[in-house]
């Protein structure tokens, strides 16, 4: 197919389109993920990654759900005062979704909880 652009009467053609050469991809493992209205491509993964990552892209909106339950605040002392949860449930209302950051996981434990995840799906 050949695109063409208008230039005063007459139309120049501008570039070719090959859907052969588009849609080629260098030697090498890659992961082709489609989903409605999405093409994603990962090119050259390690052939030992491919499940792994394969697992990682299919579910990536479930583990970023895992990560976000994991580093989600909450009081970093257990268990807390009757005032203290109070105040809480006060400052929770008052920033909603914006709440400041008062405790999260260390990034090892968010791993530790995507590892889990990881594992739940490949175990099962």
């Amino acid at each position: 197919m050949t695109y063409y652009v208008k230039q005063g009467r007459r139309y120049k053609a501008v570039a070719e389109y090959d859907d052969g050469l588009m849609s080629s991809l260098p030697e090498g493992s890659h992961l082709i993920m489609v989903t409605p209205g999405c093409r994603s491509t990962v090119c050259n993964i390690p052939r030992s990654n491919l499940t792994v990552r394969a697992v990682l892209e299919a579910h990536k909106n479930e583990l970023c759900k895992v990560i976000l339950k994991a580093s989600e605040m909450r009081p970093r002392e257990q268990p807390i005062t009757k005032r203290q949860a109070a105040a809480w449930e006060e400052m929770r209302k008052a920033f909603g979704a914006s709440m400041a950051t008062m405790h999260v996981d260390s990034a090892s434990d968010i791993i530790d909880a995507l590892h889990k995840a990881i594992e739940k799906e490949v175990c099962s």
